[in-house]
């Protein structure tokens, strides 16, 4: 439910429900909602059929707009009311409301982040992470080498350190995104400069490589965060092969 008053439902591709096959691999999607939205979580049990609280969705998302200035806990009370006289539920009905709030008087259209458990997992889940985003803010021509370098990055922290791994995303207007990872871990992140035959050792080179800048800021409760900056105008020349330098 957006900040207009406009009830949408979010399309996300479905995968097979949970326990139904053990070796199902599930992918995750990111969705970027404008800052004021409310999310609205419900079980089928509220709108599906004649013997739910809401015999179709349709009635359901009407239902949702007549309803926009209410506090989520109004909204919520409004949405699985339902006549005393009404015939039991064919199926359990459970909601949740959220409403996003602004944080630090920053845009959060504009700025995303995400925490992942250090395991080799945590680099695909953050590079789809990255993308999803980046599509939702319209960032196309630096998808590529923004995955790339996210993909070093994570790796690098997962590998060399421990704890939790936090990805921040901020995009500065025109054609800058900046990108940080965060770890629980002080040791100095070092570039090499790996053998032809080296399997490993080059992620901090091809940072190096294709960022405009990048550093390492230490937090004064410990841990430090690797960052860079990816530019349009340079995202090109960026991801073109080259024989001069690490690659």
């Amino acid at each position: 439910l957006d900040p207009a008053g406009r009830a949408y439902q979010l399309t996300t591709p479905a995968d097979l429900p949970l326990g139904v096959d053990a070796d199902t691999r599930y992918t995750e999607h990111t969705h970027v909602l404008p800052p004021s939205a409310r999310l609205v979580l419900f079980t089928d049990g509220l709108t599906d059929g004649e013997r739910a609280v809401h015999p179709c969705t349709d009635a359901f998302l009407e239902l949702l707009t007549q309803h926009v200035d209410d506090e989520p806990q109004a909204l919520a009370d409004a949405l699985v009311a339902r006549p005393t006289s009404a015939p039991p539920l064919a199926d359990d009905a459970a909601l949740l409301v959220v409403e996003l709030l602004p944080l630090d008087g920053r845009d959060p259209g504009r700025s995303a982040s995400r925490s992942f458990p250090s395991t080799p997992a945590a680099t695909p889940t953050a590079r789809r992470f990255l993308l999803d985003v980046l599509d939702a803010w319209r960032v196309d021509d630096l998808k590529d080498v923004a995955a790339l370098a996210v993909s070093e990055l994570v790796t690098n922290a997962v590998l060399h350190t421990a704890g939790e791994v936090r990805l921040n995303l901020r995009w500065f207007g025109k054609d800058q995104l900046w990108v940080g990872v965060t770890d629980e871990s002080d040791r100095m992140p070092a570039v090499h400069q790996a053998a032809d035959d080296d399997i490993s050792g080059r992620g901090l080179a091809i940072v190096d490589q294709v960022a405009a800048a990048w550093g390492v800021d230490y937090h004064p409760a410990g841990g430090k965060t690797v960052w860079l900056t990816l530019r349009q105008d340079l995202a090109e020349a960026a991801s073109r092969p080259t024989r001069s330098g690490p690659s």
